[in-house]
């Protein structure tokens, strides 16, 4: 819907965070509610940040939040976004009953913007560190390390992102 909607070309990084130009403008958050006795139910959280300057983010995320209004020259109808998400939402979640989740999977990787970079990524028990070598077709991410192991992790906080050796 961003991307129609003003031209930007918004990237995703692993596991919730909508990106714009290298910084975090969204995030994502999915809970799935399975249930015994009839279908799985999915409860989505949306948070977009739209008419913010860079002086209204806490100075520890300044240079690192980032509003669409900062990005695009025009004025931000905010209606006209919410229907443009939702009607995307809605288009999408049909393509999902007719075809499965694999559309999700394919679209979201494809928009993903950590494949073949370094990462650090803050795990429950520290921090691993490795380049993204792409994603497990339940969402999670693959990491090969140094030692050249691969791990998968379904989830994390990605610290630090730097282009791979010889990019």
């Amino acid at each position: 819907a961003l991307e129609h909607g003003d031209g930007l070309r918004p990237e995703l990084q692993w596991p919730n965070a909508v990106m714009i130009n290298g910084k975090k403008a969204a995030g994502i958050l999915a809970e799935t509610i399975r249930n015994t006795v009839g279908p799985k139910q999915t409860v989505l959280g949306i948070g977009l940040n739209v008419h913010q300057n860079g002086f209204d983010f806490p100075p520890g995320l300044r240079g690192r939040a980032v509003s669409i209004a900062m990005c695009v020259p025009d004025a931000i109808d905010r209606p006209k976004l919410l229907a443009d998400i939702l009607w995307q939402m809605e288009r999408d979640y049909m393509e999902v009953k007719r075809t499965g989740c694999r559309f999700v999977l394919e679209r979201w990787a494809c928009r993903n913007n950590l494949v073949g970079k370094q990462i650090a990524l803050k795990v429950h028990n520290g921090i691993e560190r490795g380049r993204v070598a792409g994603f497990h077709s339940n969402g999670d991410l693959i990491l090969h390390s140094e030692d050249g192991t691969s791990r998968r992790f379904s989830n994390g906080h990605v610290l630090e992102v730097r282009h791979a050796a010889g990019d």
